[in-house]
């Protein structure tokens, strides 16, 4: 799906002051990283590492997993597709609703698929040789428990766990660990980098996996797909990690205290979460109709979620930004009268 995702001011009539609808951090990217880039600027003159493997060795020691157990990717849709193509024509499983890519780059390449819930993922599911679960998942912000779904994993052998983990320095849960996925032969683990450094224009993510599942899926990377300055921030994150720590206490009570705020409105009623971000179901009006409202009288950007396979046209999701933009955002939800 190219379009129809978050963060999609550039789309919108009027210059939006608060975006609700993408989760990345909300204090946008460090100064220091920025400013780094900006005295690296003349890398782009030069071809970029075709593969990324100085970079994937730096995470694979930051992880304490083996360079061949990672492979670096522009962002974690690149990764996505790079894993569906790599598997075509397998039967998929997806645990709905969550990330609509899993479904499209599953069906370009020619993937067989079937759709579960979350739930039902303890009991009994159609067989499948590849099961995608976003984690914490989007745009639900629920979350496994760590060990439960290590057990769901090695119950089931025959089944590659295809695990998106974007979202998971959003969420203090315990997630898994990249020894979990270097150490297992059905376990592949995205991450988006993009996302908890705040540069989303510059694609960065990661796949950890077996080595066996990292050279096939190598061999479908193009060259020089992730580019120069990317390569550059992903350096730094590495250098400076403690820059990049997110006040996961404050993050996620300010996202209880603004589900608090919009369960007290009438006509909202919020989905309870793991994460920075939350399910909103309207009881009046539409969420294209309050989306449209926001941008038009509050130059405020939300998600309209009703375009996640099982959500309906009542569906929002809002990601926490900082007190005072959370504020206008409750006094505007309290103002819009369908």
């Amino acid at each position: 799906m190219l379009y129809g995702h978050g963060d999609d001011a550039r789309l919108q009539s009027r210059e939006i002051r608060d975006d609700f609808s993408s989760s990345i951090r909300p204090d946008g990217p460090p100064a220091g990283l920025l400013g780094y880039l900006r005295t690296r600027i003349d890398v782009v003159a030069h071809y970029p590492d075709a593969g990324a493997r100085d970079l994937a060795a730096r995470f694979a020691e930051a992880t304490s997993v083996l360079p061949e157990n990672t492979l670096v990717t522009a962002g974690a849709t690149a990764a996505i597709y790079l894993v569906a193509q790599t598997f075509r024509r397998k039967r998929s499983l997806i645990a709905t609703p969550t990330f609509s890519e899993y479904e499209d780059a599953a069906r370009m390449h020619g993937h067989t698929l079937d759709f579960t819930t979350r739930a039902a993922l303890a009991g009994d599911v159609p067989p499948a040789d590849i099961l995608w679960l976003c984690e914490p998942n989007n745009p639900t912000g629920e979350v496994f428990p760590r060990e439960q779904l290590l057990a769901l994993i090695d119950a089931r052998p025959a089944t590659l766990f295809v695990i998106d983990q974007s979202y998971a320095g959003f969420c203090p849960e315990p997630q898994l660990r990249a020894t979990d996925a270097a150490t297992r032969d059905n376990l592949i683990l995205i991450h988006s980098l993009t996302k908890t450094l705040g540069i989303p224009g510059l694609r960065l993510g990661t796949i950890v996996s077996s080595s066996s599942f990292i050279a096939q899926i190598t061999r479908h990377l193009q060259p020089w797909s992730v580019n120069a300055l990317a390569l550059e921030a992903g350096a730094y994150y590495l250098s400076h990690l403690r820059e990049f720590m997110l006040p996961l206490d404050s993050l996620m009570s300010s996202t209880r205290a603004l589900s608090r705020a919009v369960a007290a409105l009438p006509g909202y009623a919020p989905q309870p979460t793991a994460a920075n971000f939350f399910l909103v179901t309207l009881a009046r009006g539409s969420s294209r109709e309050l989306k449209q409202y926001l941008v038009d009288t509050h130059g405020i950007l939300i998600r309209d979620a009703s375009n996640f396979r099982g959500l309906t046209p009542r569906h929002i999701r809002i990601s926490t930004q900082t007190p005072w933009q959370n504020q206008r955002l409750a006094e505007a939800l309290r103002a819009w009268q369908p």
